[in-house]
């Protein structure tokens, strides 16, 4: 048996939209064209490759297997495509890079016009939450995380550190006191991130547990899984919150206090896979990074 590549593209487009009509608009080719191909293609295989219903199309055991391997193939195409762009000198190309939403919309996104004037050419495209992507699955092409990875087929570089800071509102802290030390924290109103949503960086609890609170339970804890809108809250004269001095020091409604309790700093890594070392866009975007941003935020 010889499988046919051009009807194993039309099958992987089906299978990842559910049905004939979806895959018909991503191929451009006709829906009884591409009834026809899969059912050459199981009468080909033996088997069936989908359940037919009235709602859809739902693959059946052998399907997903084969749907395995096609994205492995689509997978292993789409590096080799990166591996050839790669090859070329010009700053030029797609370049999709994924950052902390937080880091992103305040440390990175004032330099973005500077750097497309820089590289009219390249086309930035940024992912701003805290979801993890998988590099090395082509999610993303570059990634500036917040922790220094483990895994060996990426190659990393740190760029900076944040440090932290307790901040309040002067709003807060006339109407609530000023705390003098960690055990006074658990008597205040304290704003972080929840536990059930992807962490930006491993240091989102230390206030509740420099508190002593349980976050699940207190009624002193607020949970917002923003840093930005941490930040708004608490200059609003919500409570208290663990912030990013690069942040905090930019609103003037806030107010550094616990200086002897000091939260601790967070190492940036710009990380990108092994196999695009010599991938002009990403070392220029890196060099962009060390060279023009570090200040901003080492501090």
């Amino acid at each position: 048996m010889q499988l046919n590549w051009d009807k194993l593209r039309i099958f992987h487009a089906v299978a990842e939209a559910g049905s004939f009509t979806h895959a018909m608009e991503a191929l451009n080719i006709s829906q009884s064209a591409i009834s026809r191909q899969i059912s050459t293609l199981e009468e080909s295989l033996g088997v069936s490759v989908f359940h037919r219903h009235a709602r859809g199309l739902l693959l059946t055991e052998q399907g997903e297997l084969l749907l395995e391997s096609t994205r492995d193939v689509y997978r292993k195409l789409s590096m080799l495509e990166s591996q050839i762009s790669d090859t070329k000198t010009e700053a030029a190309g797609p370049l999709r890079v994924t950052v902390a939403g937080f880091l992103g919309s305040t440390w990175m996104a004032p330099k973005i016009n500077e750097f497309r004037r820089l590289y009219p050419k390249l086309k930035l495209t940024f992912m701003l939450d805290n979801k993890v992507y998988d590099l090395g699955m082509r999610e993303a092409d570059a990634a500036i995380r917040l922790y220094e990875p483990l895994d060996p087929g990426l190659v990393k570089r740190k760029i900076a550190e944040i440090h932290f800071g307790i901040y309040a509102s002067q709003e807060y802290l006339e109407e609530s006191g000023i705390p003098k030390s960690a055990k006074d924290l658990k008597d205040h109103i304290l704003v972080g991130y929840p536990t059930s949503v992807p962490q930006p960086h491993k240091h989102t609890g230390w206030l509740f547990d420099t508190a002593g609170v349980d976050q699940s339970s207190d009624n002193h804890v607020l949970e917002i899984n923003s840093m930005y809108a941490i930040l708004q809250t608490v200059a609003c004269g919500t409570g208290i919150a663990c912030l990013p001095h690069f942040m905090a020091q930019e609103d003037k409604r806030l107010v550094p206090i616990l200086p002897k309790l000091p939260p601790p700093k967070i190492d940036v890594f710009f990380v990108y896979p092994e196999e695009r070392r010599n991938a002009t866009r990403i070392s220029i975007f890196r060099d962009f990074l060390l060279n023009q941003m570090v200040e901003k935020i080492d501090r």
